[in-house]
């Protein structure tokens, strides 16, 4: 329902801009539905997991033409937030985990600027509904606290089916977990593949500046470290 809601929202306020407004505005608005694997790595909480992970995700996403040196470095990158809500197997026990993340997202291969193959890494805070609890939920070992943070790395392709709209296809590997400052924590975990649209509000044809990469020198530096 999120799903078809958002992609309501992009045509709706696609269908009431106006072409001179259009070039002011520069930013992408995706829609993603994940599907795929709880991976439980303790036998304490995987006799819990029964049924598959299930996430939506709503991106805000800001493309980069080479204002700063590092856009050029990194291929024009996109950077942004973004916001998922996750059913992890056994919604009982586990609850559901809300998600507010930053994002970046940086292409690898890019063919006939209609094809791309991406990474992303995404890192924020989560919510979970139904944490450990010792009266009416002491069989959640997985999270012990409704606080926790949120990583995902995944690799995405982007297929441009319209000038304004791609089509995207995506598998991360997503955890949550409080690094232990609450137990129990044995962190959930979800290995998923996704599939998504999105939409570019802005000038599709804007060109990419090309600033000059400063110098490299030190490629390589040394470092001893001791640590107790």
């Amino acid at each position: 329902k999120l799903f078809i809601l958002a992609l309501g929202m992009i045509l709706f306020v696609d269908a009431f801009s106006q072409e001179d407004k259009r070039d002011n505005l520069n930013f992408i608005v995706e829609s993603r539905l994940h599907y795929g694997l709880v991976i439980p790595f303790y036998d304490a909480i995987k006799y819990l997991v029964h049924d598959n992970a299930r996430g939506i995700e709503i991106l805000l996403g800001f493309p980069t033409y080479g204002k700063d040196y590092w856009d050029k470095l990194f291929r024009y990158p996109r950077v942004g937030a973004g916001y998922s809500c996750w059913d992890l197997g056994n919604k009982e026990v586990f609850g559901t985990a809300h998600a507010l993340f930053g994002f970046f997202n940086a292409p690898v291969l890019t063919l006939r600027n209609k094809l791309t193959l991406n990474y992303q890494i995404s890192f924020g805070a989560s919510y979970i509904t139904k944490p450990f609890d010792i009266d009416n939920n002491y069989l959640n070992r997985a999270i012990g606290s409704r606080g926790n943070v949120y990583f995902r790395i995944g690799i995405d392709s982007r297929f441009r089916v319209f000038p304004y709209t791609e089509i995207t296809f995506e598998s991360g590997f997503s955890h949550f977990s409080s690094g232990k400052f609450k137990s129990p924590n044995y962190g959930l975990n979800a290995l998923t593949g996704s599939l998504g649209i999105n939409y570019l509000f802005g000038d599709v044809k804007r060109e990419k500046l090309q600033p000059e990469l400063p110098p490299l020198s030190d490629r390589i530096h040394h470092s001893i470290v001791y640590a107790a």
